[in-house]
């Protein structure tokens, strides 16, 4: 007789740390957690790693693949939160687990999750910006306030004229539940590239009551006349003093980093019945534009993964066999460095890189970096590269790469954090606690 013994997890195990999904079989999917020293809060204890924890919560792994997952809290304060990652599934619909003892709390099928949802709706891209939490659509932008509310209503009204190119989107940090040098109802924004207008829109003050705004243009480039663009990557810096995006012509396939700054409202008091200004408001505006030279452009057309740092003036670009560095801000003219600063071992490829943040940190960063922080910043945060590799179909690693060198993105492999035993990698992402 085989005896076949399945792990049990007790949930208060269950810390932040790393949560990985992947499938063995590319139809059904599985979760692991990896509590340590590097990526957990105050953790003084051995290395666990949680493998297979919906099968040992249900029996079975999850019926789809999870594509892509992003960490979120809904509700404030440490008695009534809930810690919860969102799973976007390979045909584009919606999950969602809860982190204390990963049980579904959400599914795409009902209203659980989505109240106003239209017939073939696709989710594309999720994420938490200052107080909100955003869902990308095939029908726009839906928003909530994840302190109060845990499910989308309907699509933001003041952006339903608007559509989001490519899936890129820059939003600001989520700086939105600590009073601080970070906060401000005006502070909080996305900005997107719309290819039917041919030109950049900004958008500033929370969910539905968004007022969108343009860009005023300088002598460097007009952000509302730029036709013929595809957007690739964006960011917006930590500490918001400048909005970045990576764009394709595709007149000439060319690449070009465009920087703007962001909209900061009219500051001041009253004294008696008057309003005295204190800082005048500052538009929206074009900054510079740096062009990508030709040996960037080769590796940009096979990139697998692209991202830019968020304090740095650095673009990582990932291929399947290496992960390069494109420097911007000096001149008109951007600087890329063709030795890669990590390449896989020999039979392994690279399938897709991401700057490794603390969940707490992607949740509210002034937590963690404001001026009264709360929670302990992990080691690594903004400072190491999540990569994963496949030898073969489903036999995957996840490698945790620190960053030596900021200003450069020199990466040190010997001093990676590395896990095998995984199928096919969908996603890698941070959770908190």
């Amino acid at each position: 007789n085989i005896l076949n013994i399945e792990k049990i997890y007790v949930q208060s195990t269950f810390l932040d740390g790393l949560l990985i999904s992947d499938t063995q079989n590319g139809t059904t999917s599985d979760l692991t957690l990896i509590n340590n020293q590097a990526f957990t809060v105050n953790y003084n204890k051995d290395e666990q790693i949680f493998r297979k924890i919906l099968t040992s919560l249900n029996g079975q792994p999850f019926n789809g693949l999870m594509q892509t997952l992003v960490y979120e809290v809904m509700g404030y304060g440490s008695s009534i939160q809930t810690n919860q990652v969102w799973t976007i599934l390979g045909d584009a619909t919606l999950a969602r687990f809860n982190c204390l003892d990963y049980t579904q709390n959400g599914q795409f099928e009902d209203q659980s999750l989505i109240i106003d949802k239209p017939n073939g709706l696709q989710v594309l891209s999720a994420f938490q910006s200052h107080s909100n939490f955003y869902i990308n659509t095939s029908n726009n932008l839906y928003t909530l306030a994840s302190s109060t509310v845990n499910r989308f209503s309907g699509p933001a009204g003041a952006l339903s004229s608007y559509k989001v190119n490519n899936n890129v989107i820059a939003y600001s940090p989520n700086t939105g539940h600590v009073s601080n040098s970070l906060s401000g109802a005006d502070q909080q924004h996305l900005t997107f590239y719309d290819k039917e207008r041919a030109s950049f829109i900004t958008c500033n003050g929370s969910g539905q009551f968004m007022q969108v705004k343009s860009f005023d243009a300088n002598n460097n480039f007009d952000p509302n006349k730029l036709p013929n663009q595809t957007a690739i990557s964006a960011v917006v810096f930590e500490d918001m003093s400048q909005i970045v995006f990576l764009m394709k012509d595709d007149t000439n396939g060319t690449y070009s980093i465009y920087t703007f700054s962001r909209y900061i409202g009219e500051e001041g008091h009253y004294d008696g019945d008057n309003w005295i200004v204190t800082s005048p408001s500052q538009p929206a505006s074009a900054r510079n534009k740096y062009t990508i030279p030709s040996e960037g452009t080769a590796l940009l057309d096979k990139a697998i993964s692209i991202f830019f740092s968020n304090r740095n003036l650095l673009l990582y670009v990932t291929t399947t066999d290496g992960i390069y560095t494109i420097n911007y801000g000096a001149g008109s003219t951007a600087t890329v460095s063709t030795t890669a600063k990590y390449t896989p071992q020999s039979g392994e490829i690279i399938t897709k890189a991401k700057m490794y943040q603390q969940g707490l940190y992607n949740y509210n960063c002034n937590l963690i970096v404001g001026d009264n922080p709360t929670v302990p910043q992990t080691e690594w945060n903004n400072k190491a590269i999540i990569v994963t590799t496949q030898s073969s179909e489903y036999e995957g690693k996840v490698h945790i790469i620190p960053i030596t060198q900021v200003a450069s993105g020199t990466l040190d492999p010997s001093k990676a954090k590395t896990y095998d035993g995984f199928g096919k990698i969908l996603d890698v992402t941070t959770t908190g606690y």
